[in-house]
């Protein structure tokens, strides 16, 4: 995935990079990319951008699949195992049902914290001028 931004400032080794929507992205919306954002970027040693140039920004399909897998994957799982794990202890299809949706929720708390700890994008974020 790559997307195109225009640098407004550079502050200790960081870039702020004001991203715009991409084409292929402007109707999905899915992900937050049909709109005008701001991000900060680490800039690799040795790069030198000043504000104004244009920067291409990519990340690789592994970090993608590893997120989605943390944000779908561990809370469906979640709702499966809760769900059958707590109706076999109680026998009741509404308390499995409870059951999981609280794993559920608990899941996404986790994986969202496990996320921000790691800076789970941050050492996988390629920059670089658009041109060279």
């Amino acid at each position: 995935m790559k997307r195109t931004g225009k640098v407004v400032e550079i502050a200790g080794g960081k870039a702020v990079l004001e991203v715009g929507p991409e084409e292929a992205c402007s109707k999905c919306c899915s992900c937050g990319s049909g709109k005008m954002t701001r991000m900060t970027v680490d800039v690799p040693g040795g790069m030198t951008i000043r504000p104004g140039d244009i920067v291409e920004i990519g990340i690789g399909t592994g970090p993608v699949l590893k997120a989605y897998s943390l944000v779908y994957g561990l809370p469906l799982a979640g709702f499966f195992l809760g769900t059958v794990s707590v109706y076999i202890i109680t026998g009741s299809p509404l308390a499995g049902f409870a059951g999981g949706m609280a794993i559920t929720v608990l899941s996404f708390f986790l994986a969202g914290g496990y996320m921000r700890k790691k800076g789970f994008f941050s050492e996988e974020i390629e920059l670089r001028v658009a041109g060279k």
